[in-house]
C-alpha cells in the first residue's frame, strides 16, 4: 500500500510493515488511517489472527491498536474529524465481543455495551457509532436484540 502526496504526486509508503499484505483499510480522518494485514504467503489454515494498526499518511505515528490475541471487527469509522472508530473486541470474553469506541491515535477504549442484554455474537451500530442491534447466542439458539 502506498499513500500519494497530492501536492507532489509522489507515492510513499504509509507503513513499514514488510512481511504482510494490507487486506483492509479506512480513513479515520484526514490525518490518520487504520488497517489490518496478513501474510498471504502462508496458507489460510495457518493464518494467525489479524491485528489492527494505525498510521499517518506519511508513515509517521505507526501504532498497533489491537494484537493478534484479540479478534476485532471495525464497525464504524465515524468520519467526524475525530480520531474515534467503533470496534467489536472479544475481550474480556473470547466468545462474545463487546463494542468499544477506540481512539485510533492512542488506542484508548471506552466500553459502549455495558449492561448488554445477552451474550452477543454480532453487533450493528448506527451512523454515529452507537450500538443499536445485535445477535445473541445462548445454548445453540440464535436471538436478536435491538435498542430504540
Amino acid at each position: 500500500m502506498h499513500a500519494i502526496d497530492l501536492a507532489t504526486r509522489k507515492p510513499g509508503p504509509p507503513t513499514t510493515i514488510r512481511e504482510s499484505d494490507v487486506v483492509w483499510f479506512d480513513w479515520v480522518n484526514e490525518e490518520r488511517l487504520v488497517f489490518t494485514a496478513i501474510d498471504r504467503r502462508v496458507g489460510g489454515g495457518f493464518q494467525r489472527g489479524l491485528a489492527l494498526y494505525t498510521v499517518q499518511p506519511d508513515g509517521a505515528g505507526f501504532k498497533v491498536l489491537t494484537t493478534e490475541a484479540y479478534r476485532h471487527q471495525v464497525l464504524a469509522t465515524l468520519h467526524d474529524g475525530s480520531d474515534a472508530i467503533v470496534v467489536a473486541l472479544n475481550r474480556p470474553n473470547p466468545r462474545f465481543p463487546d463494542v468499544y469506541r477506540m481512539n485510533a491515535q492512542t488506542g484508548d477504549l471506552t466500553l459502549l455495551t455495558l449492561g448488554k442484554p445477552a451474550d452477543m455474537v454480532r453487533w450493528i451500530v448506527d451512523r454515529k457509532g452507537i450500538p443499536r442491534a445485535g445477535i445473541a447466542q445462548e445454548a445453540r439458539v440464535m436471538d436478536q436484540a435491538q435498542r430504540q
